[in-house]
């Protein structure tokens, strides 16, 4: 799912709109998404056409913010809320306005903490432009531009 835009179906090329349909894969160096039952008509069909046994699919579940986290290891606190965001925006299906308050709760179980949140939103915003801000009613909410979205993809992705 790209920024409220459902990923398109290497197979089938319709949007997957809800993210237990999506499958990630990987096939010689590359990386697309698919339905999962579009992988499985594919299996078969290939498997009836060779005249082969069905395989074992090798199927990549969806990352969870602490194993992205954990992936990405980014060392300060504006890397971090770069990275909440960009998973909010690059993974979830349900796109949430994303604050300070959202991030903090995203963080409550993770390994990785931030002293200040909103220090920290605004500092990225401010400083680096990582951040566009709007404000509603009573909050300040922040969208990812295109520069926090390059630092979380600079950042190396460590596979242990």
């Amino acid at each position: 799912m790209v920024r409220g835009k459902p990923s398109l179906c290497a197979i089938c090329s319709r949007p997957i709109e809800r993210l237990e349909e999506l499958r990630h894969v990987q096939h010689a160096g590359k990386h697309f998404c698919a339905h999962g039952i579009c992988l499985v008509r594919l299996r078969r069909l290939a498997c009836k056409v060779f005249e082969i046994p069905a395989p074992v699919p090798t199927i990549i579940r969806p990352l969870t913010l602490n194993e992205f986290l954990l992936a990405k290891r980014p060392r300060t606190d504006i890397e971090i809320v770069c990275c909440v965001a960009y998973y909010q925006q690059q993974y979830m299906s349900e796109k949430k306005s994303l604050t300070a308050d959202f991030i903090e709760n995203q963080l409550r179980f993770s390994a990785y903490k931030v002293a200040n949140v909103a220090q920290a939103l605004q500092k990225a915003t401010a400083n680096y432009s990582y951040f566009t801000q709007s404000y509603r009613i009573d909050k300040e909410e922040f969208m990812l531009t295109d520069q926090g979205v390059r630092i979380v993809k600079d950042l190396p992705e460590i596979n242990d």
